[in-house]
């Protein structure tokens, strides 16, 4: 079937993006890959297709004599994909038709040391004549001589999606270590994480354009100034807010502008405004222990108690990866309060959300498991022995030394309720799996006769 090439005014939320094109039409609406392209697949003779993919073979494909048809609403497909060994730069290219689609390029170092990450396709803007519209990702640099496992990993309801196509695009970035969690080490547009420089773009939608740049800033100045807050909120948070998003009018590139929407409203302070990031951060697994505020009395001697903070201590842990126990105290993380630390990170964890309340500080607590191996250099602890109630001196240890989660880490639920004071019947001791109740029984405190249940 013929395709005329149409240029969307918006194919998605501020998405009239300046991608380039690989393959093309010719007048007669024939589609070729690019002559340079490294990577092409019409997945016209898949034999095996994945879980909830099919093979529908029909004249009405972008490329060769069919498609892919996929529905994997809890799951996604993953074909592998092959580059060179050598060290360079691409942008991915695929077309997609029907529904929305959620794909990225997998990139797996095999050494443990070098962060994985997933180059995102967003639409182009780029739609044809009979539907197909064409998604592409930002470039990303791949370190072929460290022999990275790549994928191309999709997921949609009931989508169709054809001729995918790798080519040589943009200038190589090698890998390059870093002290999280900033570093001049890292250049433009990349974040310092688990000890690496981390390139942005690949994550995140492309760099909006002239008008369409304005008018995504004006977007979100606008739910921001007409939905955000009480008297408080808008007098001391809306305007550092609205501040940040002023200063997105120049962004550089894609990872500046983007982060700094989510910066926006992380600065918002609005416990009920949060983002869902469409990435992750390896982070040589979480730290297996819950922490909670309260007052490190014994401690005292050893560590003053901050003017401005709770102090942090350790509820419950997993049974192994790490020498913490209950009722030690986290000091500091690289040299800062651990609390401080953590809302020093609004530029940074896109995860974080904040209370209206400048003196409430749980959610900081909430996202310290995740961040101390992702975002620190170093923690300070105090250990106190229960049986003798003395407490040690400070010791320090660095992120990097921590163990690596081998796969068989238990991470504890962190609901600091342990047992709901019942003597049988409760939540697990270790796992504290509060959610898959009910729990029930006669608590333990109850005097004799009284019966409390």
């Amino acid at each position: 079937m013929r395709k005329t090439f149409l240029i969307a005014a918006v194919v998605g939320p501020f998405m009239h993006a300046p991608l380039a094109h690989a393959g093309s039409f010719d007048p007669s609406g024939n589609f070729a890959f690019d002559p340079s392209a490294i990577v092409t697949n019409g997945f016209d003779d898949l034999v095996s297709p994945p879980d909830g993919v099919k093979l529908v073979r029909a004249p009405d494909g972008v490329q060769g004599a069919g498609y892919l048809n996929v529905n994997t609403t809890n799951a996604a497909a993953t074909f592998a994909i092959t580059l060179p060994e050598s060290d360079a730069s691409y942008v991915a290219h695929v077309f997609a038709r029907t529904n929305r689609i959620n794909a990225t390029i997998n990139v797996t170092y095999v050494d443990s040391g070098s962060p994985s990450f997933g180059a995102h396709f967003n639409p182009t803007g780029t739609v044809t004549s009979d539907g197909w519209y064409e998604l592409a990702t930002n470039s990303f640099s791949v370190q072929g001589s460290r022999q990275p496992q790549l994928a191309f990993v999709i997921s949609a309801s009931g989508a169709d999606f054809d001729a995918l196509e790798i080519v040589p695009q943009g200038t190589f970035k090698a890998l390059a270590a870093c002290s999280p969690p900033f570093d001049s080490a890292c250049g433009p547009h990349e974040f310092c994480a688990t000890g690496w420089c981390q390139d942005g773009n690949p994550l995140v939608a492309p760099l909006p354009q002239g008008t369409d740049r304005t008018d995504a800033i004006a977007y979100f100045e606008n739910r921001m100034s007409t939905f955000f807050g009480g008297l408080y909120s808008r007098q001391h948070y809306l305007p550092n807010a609205l501040a940040t998003l002023d200063g997105l009018q120049n962004a550089p590139d894609a990872w500046t502008f983007w982060n700094g929407i989510i910066t926006a409203i992380h600065r918002l302070h609005d416990w009920h405004t949060t983002v869902g990031a469409p990435f992750g951060i390896g982070g040589r697994g979480l730290l297996p222990v819950c922490f909670v505020e309260g007052d490190a009395d014994l401690t005292h001697a050893q560590a003053a108690k901050d003017p401005n903070y709770f102090d942090v201590l350790v509820s419950h842990v997993g049974p192994k990866g790490t020498n913490l126990v209950p009722g030690d105290r986290l000091v500091a993380i690289n040299g800062m309060h651990p609390i401080a630390f953590v809302e020093s990170l609004d530029a940074l964890d896109w995860g974080m959300w904040r209370a209206d309340d400048p003196d409430t500080h749980a959610e900081a607590i909430e996202r310290m498991t995740g961040v101390i191996r992702r975002f620190a250099t170093s923690i300070t602890t105090i250990h106190c022995d229960p049986q003798s109630q003395t407490c040690g001196a400070p010791v320090t240890t660095n992120v990097a030394d921590l163990p690596f989660d081998d796969g068989t880490y238990l991470y504890p639920y962190c609901d600091h309720r342990p047992l709901y004071h019942l003597g049988s019947n409760g939540p697990d001791p270790i796992a504290h799996n509060s959610y898959n109740g009910p729990f029930f029984g006669a608590v333990t405190d109850s005097q004799s006769g009284e019966d409390i249940w």
